[in-house]
């Protein structure tokens, strides 16, 4: 019990440094290289580390001593925040289309709605914004709209998303309409979206499909 305790926080930290991108690992080396040169003021040279450096240093531990060491691990941490975002933030995960329904039908306009499953695979939880989509029923095109505010994601959670787009019946086939009368029918969703977190910012495309059931209440 108390060994898979201690083993927890050691996996976290493999799979963090797991995700930090070969192209950091040269300026991450030569800055700790450099950090090192800054604490102790000296070349280093292993033989001569090993030999007495780090003992003659740290007999004498001062104030200036310190504030090297704070300033240290301030900068190994900017250079691996900066490094590893990248990585680390990852799009939404299509899982699947859970449903496709016709609703609110009138004399001059209905509108389709679309739910589909994503999953956040993140260990942070983050905003999307600006969502943009064009629907698809059996290949053909319902129009583009766009979804009004924000949806908050929470983190390492599944998370449905819906897609209603609102269509003029004047401008709609009733071969189209014929269609929500069948058993299940082909759709997709072609969007993008912005994904907003604490460190970053950036758009994204998406697109799920996959033959559902037609929903009629």
């Amino acid at each position: 019990m108390f060994s898979s305790f201690y083993a927890l926080p050691f996996k976290k930290s493999r799979k963090f440094i797991r995700s930090i991108p070969l192209s950091c690992l040269t300026p991450i080396a030569l800055m700790i290289y450099g950090i090192l040169r800054f604490i102790f003021r000296e070349s280093i040279d292993p033989g001569y580390a090993y030999a007495g450096l780090f003992q003659r240093e740290f007999k004498d531990m001062g104030e200036g001593f310190i504030k090297r060491v704070l300033i240290t691990f301030c900068l190994c941490a900017l250079v691996l925040t900066a490094c590893s975002a990248q990585q680390v933030i990852k799009t939404p995960t299509i899982i699947r289309i859970t449903e496709v329904e016709l609703l609110d039908i009138n004399r001059n306009d209905a509108t389709v709605r679309v739910g589909a499953l994503f999953h956040n695979p993140n260990a942070v939880g983050y905003t999307l914004e600006n969502i943009t989509f064009s629907t698809f029923i059996d290949g053909q095109p319902l129009g583009t709209s766009s979804m009004q505010g924000a949806l908050n994601v929470n983190a390492n959670e599944d998370f449905e998303v819906w897609f209603d787009t609102k269509l003029l019946l004047d401008s709609l086939p009733m071969l189209l309409l014929s269609v929500f009368s069948r058993p299940a029918v082909d759709v997709e969703v072609k969007g993008q979206a912005t994904l907003v977190t604490d460190i970053k910012k950036f758009t994204f495309s998406f697109n799920p499909k996959s033959k559902v059931e037609v929903k009629n209440d």
